[in-house]
């Protein structure tokens, strides 16, 4: 697993080189795991993260690493000038044109079956005195509050959609009658001209009309197959009044389409939110498979505690394009089945070794 020194955090979508060989390799999914299978001989591994220091590791044959990165002292400069067109501009273009191809909800059809996960825990702010040992000590090393559900998804294009909540459990209530979704605090796919994010909707950096407002970087690049992932790093530009994100995506040159995307506002207010989506190529189109958001309270101060929550989705089960109709369809867009409190049978092994 890759974490970040400061706070042991998983780190998503490291980029892993094999032998400095940026055509070997992989990337780090939502929880910070990766798996490296390589036909040659494995002496140093390789990892780099926008904002990070790139860390190298002589290989000796180990199962399992660990691997802790150290976020760059030195922000990235703001601006670069290129003698030519930026290149992070020529491949974001393509990426535009080709979005609504992308986009999963311009499908005619798909159905899913979706694991959610939501952990909520407290951690210090700004504080040097505060003794939080009674908290761990109430919540026994555990976490404050876990919301764990499986929910059914059917879509039909434009906007018929169903999604059913077949179990659910939440730490300290027996037999909930709620449950956590992947689309609690964000969108289903990152395609859509606007991302809501609680009640602010910010423009997407590869809507229509982005490229006047934001600022993009190719941080790297790498091979994956016959295919290219571009690393591109953006940010709204100055004097621009927008509500903009700041963040990075993982282009793949298969129908330059996003792979992976971390995103959050640029202006920090209160509440600090960050989403992570990667997508998986499947029965020939990109479709998301992990979902992942982090809510922080910020509080200046001082001797404060604040709360964290982690809200996790792993997609699979997935069929493009199955015969739906109108009909197939309730009226309420989520619903769940009376008897989804009681099937902890769907948490059972396969749930616990998949994720």
């Amino acid at each position: 697993m890759v974490a970040t020194v400061d706070n042991k955090q998983p780190l998503a979508f490291v980029n892993i080189f094999i032998n400095n060989n940026n055509k070997l390799g992989t990337v780090t999914d939502i929880d910070g795991k990766f798996e490296l299978i390589s036909k040659e001989h494995i002496s140093v591994i390789s990892f780099s993260y926008v904002g990070y220091q790139k860390k190298e590791i002589q290989y000796s044959g180990e199962t399992v690493l660990n691997i802790e990165l150290v976020p760059l002292k030195v922000a990235l400069n703001e601006v670069t000038v290129y003698a030519s067109e930026n290149p992070a501009n020529r491949i974001i273009k393509k990426v535009i044109k080709n979005k609504d191809k992308n986009n999963p909800e311009k499908l005619p059809s798909f159905t899913y079956r979706s694991y959610n996960k939501t952990i909520f825990d407290y951690r210090k702010l700004n504080t040097k005195e505060i003794d939080t040992s009674s908290l761990a000590k109430f919540f026994k090393g555990g976490h404050v509050f876990m919301m764990e559900s499986v929910s059914n998804r059917k879509f039909l294009y434009p906007n018929r959609s169903e999604e059913v909540v077949i179990a659910t459990r939440v730490s300290g209530f027996k037999h909930p009658n709620f449950a956590s979704l992947a689309s609690d605090l964000q969108p289903f796919s990152f395609y859509n001209d606007n991302i809501p994010l609680f009640d602010i909707h910010y423009l997407n950096p590869i809507a229509n009309g982005s490229m006047k407002k934001y600022n993009y970087r190719l941080e790297e690049e790498f091979y994956k197959g016959t295919d290219t992932v571009y690393v591109i790093s953006y940010q709204p530009k100055k004097d621009k009044n927008i509500e903009g994100l700041k963040g990075i995506l993982h282009i793949n040159s298969n129908g330059y389409a996003v792979e992976s995307v971390t995103a959050t506002p640029f202006e920090k207010g209160k509440i600090d939110l960050t989403i992570q989506q990667k997508y998986q190529f499947i029965f020939n189109h990109w479709f998301p498979e992990q979902l992942n958001y982090v809510l922080e309270t910020l509080n200046e101060a001082e001797n404060s505690i604040g709360i964290i929550a982690n809200g996790k989705s792993y997609i699979d089960q997935v069929v493009l394009e199955p015969e739906l109709i109108k009909k197939d369809f309730s009226i309420a867009k989520v619903r769940m089945d009376e008897d989804a409190p009681y099937k902890d049978s769907l948490f059972g092994k396969r749930i616990d070794q998949k994720y």
